[in-house]
């Protein structure tokens, strides 16, 4: 699944694998910022997954995060403009943390982007709550 958020901006989720006993779902994750790029795979648990359509689809804020807190990724209204935010964390051991994250302002055309590539999602659990 690719959303292209603007020409500056590009995020990238390509499965991995999935865990049907934590109905859960492993991407490695791209966030393309200009020139910068930031990789990192991630497990969702696919309740959180269901809950972040559903709240794009109702236009409330909502929240997709990784099972670790390494990721996040939310779209929210703000004084009438809705403002996407992706965060990404990567430890780099034995004791530092990088921490990337972006902001943007998101037109109505890029919005149902984003709604549109998390519902078109093919979706191997059970009935979604988003519908």
């Amino acid at each position: 699944m690719e959303i292209e958020i603007s020409r500056n901006c590009k995020l990238q989720f390509d499965e991995i694998e999935f865990d049907e006993v934590v109905p859960s779902i492993s991407f490695f994750c791209t966030l393309i910022i200009s020139v910068s790029v930031f990789k990192k795979e991630i497990w969702v648990d696919c309740n959180a997954f269901d809950a972040f359509i559903t709240s794009l689809i109702h236009n409330e804020e909502g929240s997709l995060f990784d099972m670790s807190n390494e990721f996040r990724m939310s779209v929210q209204n703000k004084d009438q403009q809705t403002v996407f935010t992706c965060s990404l964390c990567e430890k780099t051991y034995p004791t530092g943390t990088l921490n990337v994250e972006y902001t943007q302002l998101l037109d109505n055309d890029c919005f149902y982007r984003v709604v549109n590539a998390f519902r078109n999602y093919p979706k191997w659990w059970g009935e979604s709550n988003s519908k």
